[in-house]
C-alpha cells in the first residue's frame, strides 16, 4: 500500500510518551497498560497513526540507554498491536534502526558520539546477528550532535537511511540510498533547506515511494534552544519557556530511482 493510499488526506498522529519526565505528558503514560489504553483512546478519537517515545528530549533531560528505551516502548507496542493491528505505529528514537529483509539479512544503522569518529554508521548480518559486516560510515566527523536515524527497506534490494546530520553546525535532514542491499551507498541527498535547523526525521517507504517528515526551525531558534538546554542544567539559571510553536513539521515525498 502506498503512503498516499493509507493517508489520502491530512491525518492526525497520536503521541504517547512512555517517560517520567517528558514536557507534555511525562509520567502520565509511564505504565505500559495505561499507555496502550491511552493510544487506543486516541485512535477512537480519530488518530490515524500512533507515535511511541521512550526518551524525553526536553531541555536538560538525561539520555536514556537503548535497552531501557526498549523496555519502556515494546510492551506498549505489543499491547496496541494485540487489539489494533490495523493502525500504523512509529517509534520516536535516536538509537539504532533495525530491519530484516526477505532473505533474512539483518540491516542496522546507528549513531555514535565517539570523538574523532562521530556520526552515523551502517552494518548488516547474514547469520541472525551472530556476526556483522564491517561498518560503513554514512556521515561522520570529529564531533557530532546526537542523530535520530531511520532505516527502511524498499523493493529491488534497496536500503534507505535518513538522519538529522549532527556533524554540521546547523543540522539538516539527509538520506543515503543503497541499490545493492547495503553493499554500497550513494551520496548524501539533502531533504531540508540550507539555513534551517532540521531534526527528528520520520521515514516511510512503500514499494518505490518514499516520504520523509521532520521538525524544522530557524537557525536563531535552534541556537536559543541549545543555550536553554545548557541553562536548564544550571540551578541558578532562569527557567521557563518564552515561546512555544516556533518549529514547523515538513514533509517531502518522492520516487526511488
Amino acid at each position: 500500500m502506498r503512503v498516499e493510499d493509507r493517508f489520502p488526506r491530512p491525518s492526525v498522529m497520536g503521541v504517547i510518551n512512555v517517560t517520567p519526565d517528558s514536557f507534555s505528558d511525562g509520567g502520565a503514560h509511564f505504565d505500559a497498560d495505561v499507555a496502550a489504553a491511552a493510544a487506543r483512546a486516541m485512535i477512537a478519537d480519530g488518530a490515524a497513526v500512533v507515535d511511541v517515545g521512550g526518551e524525553s528530549t526536553r531541555p536538560g533531560a538525561e539520555p536514556v540507554p537503548a535497552m531501557e528505551e526498549r523496555r519502556r516502548v515494546l510492551p506498549v507496542i505489543e499491547g496496541l498491536r494485540a487489539t489494533r493491528p490495523d493502525v500504523p505505529i512509529s517509534v520516536d528514537t535516536r538509537h539504532a534502526a533495525i530491519a530484516t529483509d526477505a532473505r533474512g539479512t539483518l540491516h542496522v544503522t546507528w549513531w555514535t558520539g565517539k570523538e574523532g569518529n562521530a556520526g552515523v554508521f551502517y552494518a548488516q548480518s547474514t547469520d541472525g546477528g551472530k556476526t556483522f559486516s564491517e561498518a560503513i560510515a554514512l556521515g561522520v566527523a570529529q564531533y557530532s550532535r546526537p542523530a535520530h536515524v531511520q532505516l527502511a527497506l524498499a523493493d529491488s534490494n534497496r536500503v534507505i537511511v535518513v538522519w538529522d546530520d549532527g556533524t554540521k553546525q546547523t543540522p539538516g535532514v539527509v538520506a543515503r540510498v543503497s541499490n545493492d542491499g547495503g553493499q554500497h551507498f550513494g551520496d548524501a541527498v539533502p531533504f531540508s533547506d540550507v539555513g534551517r535547523a532540521a531534526s527528528f526525521p520520520v521515514l516511510a517507504v512503500t514499494h518505490d515511494s518514499i516520504s520523509v517528515a521532520w521538525s524544522e526551525e530557524s537557525e536563531a531558534a535552534a541556537r536559543k534552544a541549545e543555550a536553554d538546554a545548557k541553562a536548564a542544567k544550571d540551578p541558578k539559571a532562569p527557567k521557563g519557556l518564552e515561546a512555544v510553536g516556533q518549529a514547523q513539521v515538513l514533509v517531502r515525498r518522492g520516487v526511488l530511482r
